[in-house]
């Protein structure tokens, strides 16, 4: 049991990460951090960036011959004004989320 538990983390990608900040979509602003809206329509640019979602087998082949699995939060949006930008890491849980989500914002 112990070992199984240990060869768990070792299956996954190794990533140093923090939860820094927020964001929320409401029916017509962002909302960052709590507290700083920006409407639909002040956004200048928008991109999302989809990297795999959690337990997806990634290849990392050139670095280790065994591969391994992601923990989805690799995934990165950027919202941008004319004046300011803010950049987020996302987790993607399933399959299914990726998905749904290509197929709502693609």
């Amino acid at each position: 049991m112990g070992l199984a538990h240990i060869y768990q983390f070792y299956d996954y990608e190794l990533i140093n990460c923090a939860k820094e900040g927020h964001i929320e979509f409401s029916t017509n602003e962002f909302i960052i951090d709590y507290n700083n809206k920006i409407n639909y329509e002040d956004v200048t640019d928008l991109k999302i960036n989809i990297d795999a979602y959690y337990g997806q087998t990634i290849n990392q082949y050139y670095e280790n011959p065994i591969e391994k699995k992601s923990l989805g939060v690799k995934n990165t949006i950027v919202i941008a004004t004319w004046d300011k930008s803010f950049t987020y890491n996302f987790k993607l849980d399933h399959a299914i989320h990726t998905k749904e989500l290509k197929k709502n914002n693609f």
